[in-house]
């Protein structure tokens, strides 16, 4: 039996590769169980950590983007939140997301919960977490706009607005 750690390297060497080939090649994924959808709208049931997609049919506006030619930071893999930060940032930490906040402490970032400008989101999601920049804050309606990779598609740099009581957020991580 492997160890979990074991277990998601593995799914990260083997299944990965194999779902992002699937989804560049635009195919069709067969419903988990029961009938098979009509519309394109995926089924997704959350399971604490676990996410189950049943009936999806992969859209062709999320095929991820081929890498650039030189990779800014090798420590990440390309096409993760890590690596699209770590480009933007200095980080001289390494791990998944979700470690960040502590790595940044261990390496004397200050950290908090409030949004400033430059400052790296952090978000309790999943099990390895989430990490974005933010690229500003309106403080006149308590929201702040971030940029990422990986949120709308593998590879794919998106932004969001959020609350400032967004509920995924584990901190903030203050470039000095």
């Amino acid at each position: 039996m492997l160890s979990a750690g074991k277990e998601w390297r593995l799914y990260l060497k083997i299944l990965l590769p194999i779902m992002v080939l699937a989804i560049s090649k635009q195919l069709l994924f067969t419903p988990v169980m029961g009938a098979a959808k009509t519309d394109n709208t995926p089924t997704v049931t959350d399971q604490g950590d676990n996410y189950i997609t049943a009936n999806l049919i992969v859209d062709t506006a999320i095929t991820p983007p081929d890498p650039p030619m030189e990779v800014a930071d090798t420590r990440f893999p390309w096409g993760w939140c890590t690596y699209y930060v770590a480009s933007r940032t200095n980080v001289p930490w390494t791990g998944n997301a979700g470690e960040w906040l502590t790595q940044a402490e261990d390496y004397h970032y200050n950290t908090g919960g409030e949004p400033q400008t430059g400052a790296i989101l952090v978000e309790n999601v999943g099990r390895l977490g989430h990490v974005a920049l933010v690229e500003s804050v309106n403080r006149s309606n308590h929201t702040f706009t971030i940029s990422e990779m990986n949120y709308k598609g593998f590879g794919i740099v998106s932004e969001r607005t959020l609350p400032f009581n967004y509920g995924a957020i584990k901190g903030f991580i203050y470039q000095s």
